[in-house]
């Protein structure tokens, strides 16, 4: 059986839900190594360039920690700065 990637998806028109793992280093609210959020970047684009109906993504719930908190590095991956 041949694993599928992303791209060898249609996903025009579709709901697409993708789970994404954030959870990133943080010094206060300053997230110090980004590295997942760009990592996940280039499957987002590819998501969206498929002109999906809608496009949804989330992370595992958790509890904010020092080692970082989802909802701060999906705020500061879509540029909101830390309104998290």
């Amino acid at each position: 059986m041949n694993k599928l990637s992303i791209g060898d998806l249609d996903l025009g028109g579709k709901r697409v839900l993708v789970r994404v793992d954030f959870n990133v280093p943080l010094d206060g609210a300053r997230i110090t190594d980004d590295t997942r959020i760009r990592a996940a970047i280039p499957t987002l684009q590819r998501i969206l360039s498929g002109e999906p109906r809608a496009a949804f993504a989330f992370g595992p719930p958790q509890r904010p920690t020092p080692r970082g908190h989802v909802a701060r590095a999906c705020c500061a991956g879509a540029g909101c700065g830390s309104g998290v």
